[in-house]
């Protein structure tokens, strides 16, 4: 029976549900299982292990995580998808149609858990006439501050710009299914879609670790983290402050009159005046009430309040 050697640390690169991949700070891969584990380890986590021989290992314990990226699980609670990431790269494009709610929501979720948020227009390559719709909702997240860049995964349009912004740090690449985002991580990370297969055989689970988030280690340091596309991306219950959190516009206004003042229908609102003579974008606002009264409903509204 081969000797079980305890070693230091190891990246979690890819999450299968039970079946993990590990490499260590050497390059070795290793399989595992998360069972029994408190956290259950995600990608991008760091994991204490035990090599077992033969390719596998034995997870120990979770390392202290940075911050995390969470989505929706059933109608109330949420699970962390990935951990060790600083910044959310968010992808739209002008085929399929942008969905500026869906952005939205992306960002509130950026805000609350700390990442940096940086906009992504994929395929502007394509003619003027097609990019209209997305360039108006491009132009809009950049009069609101947000970080935007035009870009194209297909013919390499901005794309050193943008890795002038992934330099040195772990970028969660999401967005609606799609809009590019494989040709995108193939882009940023030569041979990455190859590289998907080799994962894929390593864990034994065929195509499918395809629905999974991936961790590809970039050059000179930082990852890409490749999130599966989306059809929608749900916000798990927040709090009013939080949700708040995700509309910074908001805050950079006059005080309202009530220093917990919601924005709906309370008296001498700024936020509803600045609707109203344009400073903030009427559609931000509408959207932002849908989702309070959501939040409303929901265990983590009644403890706010």
């Amino acid at each position: 029976m081969s000797e079980v050697v305890e070693t230091d640390w190891a990246r979690v690169l890819v999450d299968h549900g039970r079946n993990l991949l590990l490499e260590t700070e050497q390059g070795q891969r290793l399989r595992a299982q998360g069972r029994r584990i408190t956290p259950p380890p995600v990608t991008g986590d760091r994991v204490h292990f035990e090599d077992l021989g033969g390719g596998q290992a034995r997870i120990l314990a979770v390392l202290p995580r940075g911050p995390i990226f969470r989505r929706l699980e059933g109608r109330l609670n949420s699970r962390v998808a990935a951990a060790n990431v600083d910044q959310l790269l968010i992808v739209f494009a002008p085929l399929p149609e942008p969905e500026p709610e869906l952005l939205d929501r992306y960002l509130v979720a950026a805000h609350v858990l700390g990442l940096r948020p940086v906009l992504l227009m994929n395929k502007a390559d394509l003619p003027a006439a097609q990019c209209a719709q997305a360039e108006n909702v491009l132009a809009e997240y950049t009069a609101l501050g947000y970080p935007c860049l035009r870009i194209s995964g297909r013919t390499n349009v901005g794309l050193d710009a943008l890795r002038d912004h992934m330099a040195g740090m772990a970028s969660l690449l999401v967005g609606q299914s799609g809009v590019g985002k494989s040709a995108l991580t193939n882009a940023l990370v030569p041979g990455a879609l190859s590289r998907v297969g080799e994962l894929s055989e390593a864990l034994g689970t065929g195509r499918h670790t395809t629905t999974t988030t991936r961790w590809h280690p970039l050059p000179g340091g930082g990852a890409l983290l490749d999130a599966p596309g989306v059809r929608d991306f749900k916000l798990w219950p927040l709090s009013p402050h939080e949700l708040l959190q995700g509309f910074p516009e908001f805050s950079g206004l006059a005080p309202c009159r009530f220093a917990n003042c919601l924005h709906q229908y309370e008296p001498d609102c700024a936020v509803r005046a600045a609707r109203e003579d344009g400073r903030i974008p009427a559609r931000r606002h509408d959207h932002y009430l849908r989702l309070l009264a959501q939040m409303q409903q929901t265990p983590a509204w009644r403890r706010d309040n």
